[in-house]
């Protein structure tokens, strides 16, 4: 909460803002959206990483259940 004296202090700094003193900025956007292309390939690694990870796990299935063959 803030306190009547302090609201007012802060009203006085907001009314009395001066824009000049602001520097001038170059806004580069750095989150581009990625490409058709790059999105496939995306999903392409993706799928090829999920595969990859079925054959992990089978693997590892087969060495899990071997003792009790």
């Amino acid at each position: 909460r803030i306190l009547p004296e302090e609201q007012s202090r802060l009203n006085d700094e907001v009314q009395n803002f001066d824009k000049g003193k602001l520097k001038k900025t170059d806004t580069k956007e750095s989150n581009t959206l990625p490409t058709k292309e790059g999105k496939k390939r995306l999903q392409t690694d993706h799928v090829i990483w999920i595969e990859h990870e079925i054959q992990n796990f089978k693997s590892l299935s087969f060495f899990f259940f071997l003792p009790f063959l």
